[in-house]
């Protein structure tokens, strides 16, 4: 296992918010995600222990993500295997926040939020991510409730269709179906990804 450089923007960018062995493990997975698409266990070039508390890391913060999903395809609800065979993959908002922070040495997830989205809208994301930015005020612990996406959108008065956008955001990995609702209360919620709050 190579070193990674004291001087290398991504560690720094990590170090800054994880313990150094965290970080250089953490930086070694996030290489690897640019390297494939869908890296298998194995193609991760750390060994045992650190491989597998890393991985539960990086699944902790939603840095990269079981590849198969399990029946509502929420985050929460995926399986991560630590075992040969098993493939992860990284959502596309924090592949942009990680290619940012390989250059810039610090994490800036507002630009993140704005060239992902811009990968889908094209240069129309001011509302989408208003609506994104105004839903993080709200958030209890990484959560928002799927009704004030609606109310939030009303008020700030944004012509936005508020189920495809919930769909966007599901789909760059900015947001995650969050299956542990309370099922008294009824309430649908969403799971922010916490990378972008850093």
């Amino acid at each position: 296992m190579t070193a990674i450089p004291g001087n290398d923007p991504l560690f720094t960018a990590l170090r800054g918010r994880f313990a150094e062995e965290e970080a250089t493990c953490l930086c070694r997975l996030v290489r690897t995600c640019f390297r494939m698409v869908n890296p298998r266990y194995e193609d991760i070039d750390l060994a045992g222990e650190r491989k597998e508390e890393c991985l539960l890391t990086a699944f902790g913060e939603r840095i990269v993500l079981p590849a198969r999903s399990g029946p509502s395809g929420g985050w929460n609800d995926r399986s991560l295997r630590l075992e040969a065979g098993e493939y992860y993959s990284m959502p596309p908002v924090i592949w942009h926040l990680m290619r940012l922070a390989r250059i810039q040495g610090r994490f800036v997830p507002d630009l993140a939020l704005e060239e992902a989205l811009r990968s889908v809208l094209g240069e129309d994301t001011a509302q989408t991510a208003a609506l994104f930015r105004e839903a993080c005020k709200h958030a209890q612990r990484h959560h928002v409730e799927a009704g004030l996406f609606a109310v939030l959108a009303r008020n700030l008065d944004l012509d936005l269709d508020v189920h495809e956008t919930l769909d966007r955001y599901v789909l760059l990995g900015i947001a995650s179906p969050y299956s542990m609702a309370d099922v008294n209360t009824g309430l649908v919620w969403y799971e922010i990804n916490p990378c972008l709050f850093w």
